[in-house]
Protein backbone atom coordinates (compact mmCIF):
# COMPACT_ATOMS: atom_id res chain seq x y z
CA UNK A 1 0.00 0.00 0.00
CA UNK A 2 1.49 3.74 -1.21
CA UNK A 3 1.41 6.51 1.47
CA UNK A 4 0.93 9.53 0.71
CA UNK A 5 3.88 11.46 0.09
CA UNK A 6 3.48 14.81 2.20
CA UNK A 7 2.28 11.92 5.80
CA UNK A 8 6.01 10.07 4.77
CA UNK A 9 7.96 12.88 4.94
CA UNK A 10 6.53 14.47 7.57
CA UNK A 11 7.65 11.45 9.71
CA UNK A 12 9.88 12.74 12.63
CA UNK A 13 13.27 10.35 12.94
CA UNK A 14 15.09 12.96 14.22
CA UNK A 15 17.60 12.24 16.84
CA UNK A 16 20.19 14.20 18.58
CA UNK A 17 23.53 14.96 17.21
CA UNK A 18 25.50 18.15 19.21
CA UNK A 19 27.62 18.48 16.41
CA UNK A 20 24.95 19.86 14.05
CA UNK A 21 24.62 22.83 12.60
CA UNK A 22 21.77 24.66 14.21
CA UNK A 23 20.44 21.41 15.98
CA UNK A 24 19.33 23.19 19.13
CA UNK A 25 16.26 25.13 16.72
CA UNK A 26 15.26 22.51 14.43
CA UNK A 27 12.65 21.53 16.84
CA UNK A 28 10.33 24.44 15.98
CA UNK A 29 10.02 23.02 12.31
CA UNK A 30 6.49 22.16 11.24
CA UNK A 31 4.74 24.04 13.75
CA UNK A 32 3.53 26.64 11.53
CA UNK A 33 0.57 26.08 9.59
CA UNK A 34 0.33 26.38 6.55
CA UNK A 35 -0.35 29.90 4.54
CA UNK A 36 -1.75 31.39 1.56
CA UNK A 37 1.37 34.18 1.96
CA UNK A 38 3.44 30.85 -0.07
CA UNK A 39 3.09 32.19 -3.55
CA UNK A 40 4.66 35.84 -2.11
CA UNK A 41 7.96 36.83 -3.29
CA UNK A 42 9.81 37.00 -0.03
CA UNK A 43 13.60 37.34 -0.59
CA UNK A 44 14.05 41.02 -1.77
CA UNK A 45 16.61 42.64 -3.52
CA UNK A 46 17.09 44.46 0.45
CA UNK A 47 17.73 40.59 1.45
CA UNK A 48 20.51 40.26 -1.46
CA UNK A 49 22.08 43.31 -0.60
CA UNK A 50 22.36 42.13 3.33
CA UNK A 51 23.58 38.87 2.61
CA UNK A 52 26.02 40.01 -0.23
CA UNK A 53 27.33 42.32 2.42
CA UNK A 54 27.66 39.36 4.66
CA UNK A 55 29.44 37.42 2.62
CA UNK A 56 31.97 40.44 2.12
CA UNK A 57 32.41 40.52 5.57
CA UNK A 58 33.08 37.08 6.38
CA UNK A 59 36.40 35.78 7.42
CA UNK A 60 36.53 31.97 5.89
CA UNK A 61 39.41 29.43 5.94
CA UNK A 62 41.92 28.88 3.01
CA UNK A 63 40.59 26.21 1.88
CA UNK A 64 37.23 27.95 1.50
CA UNK A 65 36.18 30.46 -0.86
CA UNK A 66 32.89 30.72 0.00
CA UNK A 67 30.12 31.87 -2.39
CA UNK A 68 30.68 34.73 -4.74
CA UNK A 69 30.56 38.17 -3.51
CA UNK A 70 28.36 39.29 -5.87
CA UNK A 71 25.94 36.08 -5.65
CA UNK A 72 21.87 36.83 -6.83
CA UNK A 73 22.90 39.66 -9.78
CA UNK A 74 23.04 38.70 -13.61
CA UNK A 75 26.14 39.80 -13.82
CA UNK A 76 27.19 36.79 -11.40
CA UNK A 77 25.29 34.41 -13.42
CA UNK A 78 24.94 30.63 -11.94
CA UNK A 79 26.57 29.37 -8.89
CA UNK A 80 28.69 26.32 -8.95
CA UNK A 81 27.48 23.24 -6.69
CA UNK A 82 30.70 24.43 -4.09
CA UNK A 83 29.38 27.88 -4.16
CA UNK A 84 26.22 26.58 -3.36
CA UNK A 85 26.99 24.20 -0.89
CA UNK A 86 29.35 27.31 0.59
CA UNK A 87 26.44 29.36 1.01
CA UNK A 88 23.50 27.06 2.35
CA UNK A 89 26.31 25.68 4.99
CA UNK A 90 26.85 29.13 6.18
CA UNK A 91 26.74 32.90 4.97
CA UNK A 92 22.86 32.32 3.45
CA UNK A 93 21.69 29.94 6.95
CA UNK A 94 23.65 32.98 9.30
CA UNK A 95 21.63 35.67 7.58
CA UNK A 96 18.02 33.53 7.62
CA UNK A 97 18.69 33.05 11.50
CA UNK A 98 19.54 36.60 11.94
CA UNK A 99 16.38 38.48 10.18
CA UNK A 100 13.91 35.54 9.25
CA UNK A 101 13.85 33.33 12.54
CA UNK A 102 12.06 34.30 15.47
CA UNK A 103 12.86 32.95 18.60
CA UNK A 104 9.84 33.91 20.52
CA UNK A 105 7.09 32.34 17.86
CA UNK A 106 4.37 33.58 19.76
CA UNK A 107 5.36 36.97 18.85
CA UNK A 108 4.44 35.88 15.33
CA UNK A 109 0.89 35.68 16.18
CA UNK A 110 -1.44 36.13 12.76
CA UNK A 111 1.66 37.66 10.71
CA UNK A 112 1.46 35.32 7.77
CA UNK A 113 4.55 36.97 6.26
CA UNK A 114 6.83 36.80 9.32
CA UNK A 115 5.27 32.78 10.26
CA UNK A 116 6.20 31.84 6.25
CA UNK A 117 9.98 33.74 6.79
CA UNK A 118 10.29 31.72 10.50
CA UNK A 119 9.31 28.29 8.74
CA UNK A 120 11.87 28.76 5.87
CA UNK A 121 14.15 29.90 8.02
CA UNK A 122 13.69 26.51 9.51
CA UNK A 123 13.58 24.40 6.40
CA UNK A 124 16.84 26.34 5.35
CA UNK A 125 18.27 24.88 8.52
CA UNK A 126 17.62 21.29 7.71
CA UNK A 127 18.58 21.44 4.69
CA UNK A 128 22.21 22.89 5.82
CA UNK A 129 22.13 20.12 8.24
CA UNK A 130 21.68 17.43 5.50
CA UNK A 131 24.10 18.91 3.97
CA UNK A 132 26.72 18.76 5.91
CA UNK A 133 26.00 15.50 6.87
CA UNK A 134 25.92 14.21 3.34
CA UNK A 135 29.22 16.23 2.42
CA UNK A 136 31.45 15.30 5.70
CA UNK A 137 35.06 13.43 5.19
CA UNK A 138 34.03 10.97 8.09
CA UNK A 139 30.66 8.85 7.56
CA UNK A 140 28.78 6.56 10.52
CA UNK A 141 25.28 5.36 10.85
CA UNK A 142 24.96 8.92 13.33
CA UNK A 143 25.38 10.64 9.71
CA UNK A 144 23.29 8.30 7.33
CA UNK A 145 20.36 8.96 9.92
CA UNK A 146 20.97 12.68 10.52
CA UNK A 147 21.17 13.35 7.02
CA UNK A 148 17.96 11.01 6.30
CA UNK A 149 16.00 13.05 8.81
CA UNK A 150 16.93 16.25 7.82
CA UNK A 151 16.53 15.69 4.11
CA UNK A 152 13.06 14.34 4.73
CA UNK A 153 11.74 17.50 6.96
CA UNK A 154 13.45 19.66 4.79
CA UNK A 155 11.41 18.25 1.94
CA UNK A 156 8.47 18.26 4.25
CA UNK A 157 8.71 22.28 5.27
CA UNK A 158 8.94 22.40 1.32
CA UNK A 159 5.61 20.86 0.59
CA UNK A 160 3.87 22.80 3.67
CA UNK A 161 5.35 26.03 3.13
CA UNK A 162 5.65 26.17 -0.84
CA UNK A 163 3.20 24.24 -2.14
CA UNK A 164 3.42 26.04 -5.12
CA UNK A 165 6.69 24.74 -6.05
CA UNK A 166 6.43 20.91 -7.03
CA UNK A 167 9.09 18.47 -5.75
CA UNK A 168 11.31 17.45 -8.40
CA UNK A 169 13.57 14.23 -9.26
CA UNK A 170 16.58 15.77 -8.00
CA UNK A 171 14.43 15.81 -4.29
CA UNK A 172 13.77 11.96 -4.60
CA UNK A 173 17.32 11.42 -5.77
CA UNK A 174 18.76 13.37 -2.10
CA UNK A 175 16.56 10.74 -0.26
CA UNK A 176 18.43 7.94 -1.29
CA UNK A 177 21.55 9.61 -1.22
CA UNK A 178 22.53 8.16 2.49
CA UNK A 179 22.00 5.27 1.40
CA UNK A 180 25.33 5.16 -0.55
CA UNK A 181 27.60 6.67 2.82
CA UNK A 182 27.66 3.02 4.53
CA UNK A 183 28.40 1.28 1.22
CA UNK A 184 31.11 3.40 -0.27
CA UNK A 185 32.40 5.71 2.76
CA UNK A 186 32.83 9.41 2.45
CA UNK A 187 31.26 11.07 -0.18
CA UNK A 188 34.20 13.35 -1.15
CA UNK A 189 35.74 10.12 -2.31
CA UNK A 190 33.43 9.62 -5.10
CA UNK A 191 31.79 12.37 -5.31
CA UNK A 192 31.60 14.26 -9.19
CA UNK A 193 33.53 17.42 -8.63
CA UNK A 194 36.88 16.36 -10.26
CA UNK A 195 35.40 15.54 -13.35
CA UNK A 196 32.83 18.99 -13.24
CA UNK A 197 36.27 20.82 -13.32
CA UNK A 198 37.44 18.71 -16.53
CA UNK A 199 34.60 19.38 -18.33
CA UNK A 200 34.62 23.05 -17.34
CA UNK A 201 38.69 22.59 -18.65
CA UNK A 202 37.00 21.22 -22.02
CA UNK A 203 34.23 23.72 -22.43
CA UNK A 204 37.19 26.56 -22.52
CA UNK A 205 38.83 24.78 -25.33
CA UNK A 206 38.08 26.55 -28.73
CA UNK A 207 37.15 24.30 -31.41
CA UNK A 208 36.31 26.92 -33.75
CA UNK A 209 33.39 24.03 -34.30
CA UNK A 210 35.62 21.62 -35.78
CA UNK A 211 35.07 19.47 -33.03
CA UNK A 212 37.27 15.74 -33.92
CA UNK A 213 39.42 17.72 -36.52
CA UNK A 214 42.26 18.46 -34.10
CA UNK A 215 45.12 16.17 -34.26
CA UNK A 216 46.43 17.06 -31.27
CA UNK A 217 44.69 18.50 -27.93
CA UNK A 218 46.16 18.67 -24.64
CA UNK A 219 45.26 20.76 -21.34
CA UNK A 220 47.71 22.54 -19.91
Amino acid sequence: MKQNNNSRLQERVITPFDDILGEEIVDETARRTGTSAASLFLFTKNDISRLQSLIEATTRPSYSCGPPKKIGTKAQGKLKADEWKAGIEFELTVYLMKEWYSQDTSTIGNDEGRALRHGLAVSTIHLACAVRQATSYITSPSHQASCTAHMRLYLASLLKYRPDIPLRPCHHNAQHFPDFLPRFGPSPGWWMFPFERVNGLLQQVNTNGKQGQSSILSLA
